[in-house]
């Protein structure tokens, strides 16, 4: 598969290969060891024969390496089937915006603590939207824990909106799925400007509202350590 060239000299994008699994597994646990007690579940670890699936019999993975060789990101994508309609998605599969054969599921989007704020994160999204679109795949989504308005607000950014939610049954972390059309011209929608609330406060009113067809469409931050809002909209139909 080819991958695009990244916008920065800085970093070089790469396909990676069984063959980075150790950089891979070392960056995993800096990114969840760098995190607070309270946000472990951030990150479902994976060994390395998951990622090792995950990047030849599933999907592939990217990643962004420093000047030196180091990984500094890694992002995963896989391709779900009939038989794996959600792969691994916490949702229903009766509620998947397209048939599994035309979805693509972005997973572990991970970039080091040492190197964000540098468009990587974007970047990781944009490249495998691309690489979706040469499988045939037409539509894209990702899931992420609510509490986690970072890694939220790059989907929004790159066009996405937050369509379900849901608990992890293991750990009880709370689950926001984003969507979007990659075929498509942007859905009409239309901002409920009355309608912003914090999802992780009001989990059940937010799953309430996506459930009745509203989409998180942005969000903003509050004064609170990794406190925002999310605005909702609504398909404007006439």
């Amino acid at each position: 598969m080819s991958i695009i060239t990244p916008c920065t000299q800085t970093y070089i994008l790469k396909q990676l290969s069984p063959s980075d699994l150790p950089q891979i597994m070392a960056l995993q646990k800096k990114v969840i060891d760098h995190l607070s007690p309270l946000n472990k579940n951030f990150i479902v670890p994976k060994t390395a024969e998951q990622f090792h699936q995950r990047m030849t019999q599933w999907g592939t993975m990217i990643g962004h390496a420093a000047q030196d060789g180091t990984l500094v990101s890694y992002g995963g994508i896989v391709f779900p089937t009939k038989s794996w309609p959600t792969a691994d998605m916490l949702i229903k599969p009766q509620t998947l915006p397209c048939c599994p054969t035309l979805l693509s599921v972005i997973q572990n989007s991970v970039v080091d603590p040492d190197h964000r704020k540098k468009g990587l994160h974007g970047e990781l999204i944009a490249t495998r939207e691309q690489l979706c679109k040469t499988q045939g795949r037409t539509h894209a989504m990702g899931e992420v824990a609510a509490a986690n308005p970072a890694s939220l607000k790059g989907f929004l950014k790159m066009g996405y909106h937050v369509t379900h939610a849901s608990i992890d049954p293991d750990d009880g972390c709370l689950l926001l799925f984003v969507h979007k059309a990659l075929d498509a011209a942007p859905s009409s929608l239309k901002p409920l400007t009355t309608l912003s609330l914090d999802p992780v406060k009001a989990f059940t009113t937010a799953k309430e509202l996506f459930n009745k067809g509203h989409r998180g469409h942005a969000l903003s931050r509050t004064d609170d350590k990794n406190g925002y809002v999310l605005h909702f909209c609504a398909l404007d139909i006439k």
